[in-house]
């Protein structure tokens, strides 16, 4: 681990877990050292368009709940969880600068929101490594070439898959050693005490 690249941080956006998450072992397995963080952005608890809010009380109460629950889970570990606040795109990009952060690491965006949000980290952090892992599925997309026609029923789909024989992404497991925690001052985070 001595001559692995030093720091990184893992965002965590909508994969709340330790458990069965590609993105946080690749992380784990190739950096000594990690922050765990989360951003809260205010924006999406308030009205928008026809007064639509796009995260409701009984969600956002659901979030934190989830966000209190892996905040215990790491510190059994020796980690804290950093809850940012603001958008996104601007308090990830603040932390990893403040941090001195080597790397940056994710589950693959899948909504155009948050694919517009990792567009603006990459253009930002142009000297980060920034890696978005896909972790949602239990087939990676670029194996599958799915056309409308194997999409019309699931089992057309099924056929397809059963067919070509598709290796299932493994499950991520925990590593059983994580990297060091990156000391950031408490000061910075919000709590959810």
């Amino acid at each position: 681990m001595s001559n692995m690249p030093k720091k990184v941080a893992f965002w965590f956006t909508d994969d709340l877990r330790l458990q069965d998450n590609l993105a946080l072992n690749w992380a784990c397995n190739h950096y000594a050292s990690i922050a765990f963080i989360y951003v809260i952005n205010p924006h999406d608890a308030g009205p928008h368009n026809y007064q639509h809010k796009a995260i409701g009380a009984h969600r956002m109460r659901f979030i934190y709940q989830s966000l209190f629950d892996l905040e215990q889970q790491l510190k059994t570990l020796g980690h804290r969880l950093i809850i940012l606040e603001g958008q996104p795109a601007n308090a990830v990009c603040r932390f990893v600068a403040e941090q001195n952060i080597e790397a940056l690491v994710c589950s693959k965006p899948i909504g155009w929101y948050e694919q517009k949000t990792w567009q603006v980290i990459e253009d930002h952090l142009p000297q980060i490594r920034c890696l978005a892992i896909w972790n949602h599925t239990l087939f990676k997309p670029e194996q599958l070439s799915l056309t409308q026609q194997k999409l019309n029923s699931f089992s057309s789909f099924r056929k397809h898959v059963e067919y070509y024989k598709f290796a299932v992404q493994p499950v991520g497991e925990l590593p059983n050693t994580l990297p060091q925690p990156i000391q950031v001052p408490h000061a910075q985070g919000l709590t959810l005490e």
